[in-house]
């Protein structure tokens, strides 16, 4: 999706914010800063897979959210 779309969203942002706090808990050193890319896929929910750039490379974290059951979770984190 394009940037202009998930920069100024506001439901975009905290699924940023969420994922960069949770991969900030496990911290590898690798410190994470600007999203270069975001998708997200409808299933039961949204699977949102974000690429931040790193101090060492890029990080692929994706997370699901399930807004009426207030269920949000990262299922994944990969260095690239």
């Amino acid at each position: 999706m394009p940037p202009e779309y998930w920069q100024k969203d506001a439901y975009m942002q905290e699924i940023i914010n969420f994922a960069r706090a949770e991969y900030e808990q496990y911290n590898y050193n690798n410190n994470i800063s600007k999203v270069l890319s975001m998708q997200r896929q409808t299933v039961s929910g949204y699977n949102f897979k974000m690429y931040f750039s790193a101090q060492y490379g890029q990080i692929e974290i994706i997370v699901y959210d399930q807004p009426w059951s207030d269920t949000r979770q990262v299922t994944s984190i990969r260095q690239m």
